[in-house]
């Protein structure tokens, strides 16, 4: 009876995870040397040593396998309950970043326009000073001409003068011929 068993429940020993493990290592106590290697060696571990060092070989790599096989569940339970939260939360800060990264580019934008604006007004304000500056170098250049031509006028009629006085000088030294009352 027993031996049946094992014979239709041999394949839950050998690949876990199909039925109530408790059974499986039961009937590892069961199972004969050359069942017992060949169990072993699937799971490529040492087939040397006596029955009962093979079956606690075999419990052993059992019991360590059905552990591992809660805790990959346990694993993929937090994987599934916690993916989603985990990826909303990865868009959220996606989204976030997004939007400071928008911010950032309109705070850019706008600090590049008013520094446009600002050079824009110092420029014309420096126009309009070297407009003003020329207008002032232009009267100036007017005044000086109007002196130069006043000058030159008052030098002229100097000469004129001193002209004057020196033919007048000569007429008086020649006799007063030429004397008009």
């Amino acid at each position: 009876g027993r031996r049946n068993n094992h014979g239709r429940g041999g394949g839950g020993c050998g690949g876990g995870g199909g039925g109530g493990g408790e059974l499986e290592v039961d009937l590892v106590a069961d199972m004969t040397v050359p069942e017992l290697k060949a169990e072993l060696k699937k799971r490529k571990l040492k087939v040397s040593g006596t029955k009962q060092v093979l079956v606690g070989r075999l419990v052993e790599a059992l019991t360590e396998a059905q552990e591992g096989e809660e805790e990959e569940e346990e694993l993929v339970d937090w994987d599934s309950g916690q993916l989603q939260s985990a990826m909303r939360r990865i868009q959220e800060a996606g989204s976030l970043f997004d939007r400071e990264m928008a911010a950032a580019r309109e705070r850019r934008r706008e600090m590049v326009e008013r520094q446009r604006r600002e050079l824009a007004e110092e420029i014309a304000s420096q126009e309009a000073q070297f407009r003003e500056a020329k207008e002032g170098m232009e009267r100036l250049r007017a005044l000086m001409e109007e002196e130069s031509n006043a000058l030159a006028a008052a030098e002229a009629q100097a000469e004129a003068s001193k002209a004057l006085e020196a033919a007048e000088g000569k007429a008086g030294a020649s006799g007063g011929v030429n004397d008009i009352d």
